[in-house]
């Protein structure tokens, strides 16, 4: 599973801090505070990753596996659009090769399955939508700052699903 950084939510009120624990648990993840260029296990993590990667449908893509360190909270994985997967420092030094191998089939399914794509593109239709609507019905508007983590934790639950099915699958077929 893919774990969120969860937001401070000081110094604002019950909604607020309502919506920041959806978001929060929405199992996207923010983006790494730093990355580590040049890191040692980045060759590891590459060698790792081609026979997951010759399984995809697009077999000759580039994938970018990058180390991020400095960060305050414990994630360990971020799979972000165009192929990129971000460890954590702390992960690929105390983790063995075998567990790495399935995080790196998990994280490249999320991206063989287009789920950031998906994502985007559900939270845009819907932000249109309650656009339109405040159009009528004055505040409506406000109703996607709710909706949109519900439908973000619910999409991400499914995609959570079918990401393990896909590693799965890379992973039975490398044996």
């Amino acid at each position: 599973m893919i774990l969120a950084p969860s937001s401070t939510a000081v110094r604002y009120g019950s909604l607020s801090c309502a919506l920041v624990m959806c978001l929060s648990s929405a199992g996207c993840a923010h983006a790494p505070t730093k990355v580590i260029r040049n890191h040692p296990a980045e060759t590891r993590l590459t060698e790792l990753a081609e026979p997951v990667i010759a399984l995809t449908e697009k077999p000759n893509e580039h994938y970018w596996l990058r180390i991020a360190g400095g960060q305050k909270r414990p994630v360990d994985l971020w799979v972000l659009h165009n192929r990129h997967l971000y460890f954590s420092e702390r992960l690929v030094t105390h983790v063995p090769e075998e567990t790495l191998l399935c995080l790196i089939a998990h994280g490249v399914a999320h991206n063989d399955l287009h789920h950031e794509r998906t994502r985007s593109v559900l939270h845009w239709l819907q932000y249109v939508a309650f656009l339109v609507g405040n159009a009528f019905i004055p505040f409506l508007g406000l109703g996607y700052l709710v909706t949109a983590p519900l439908t973000d934790k619910g999409a991400s639950s499914l995609q959570e699903y079918s990401a393990d099915q896909r590693a799965i699958e890379y992973l039975t077929a490398l044996g």
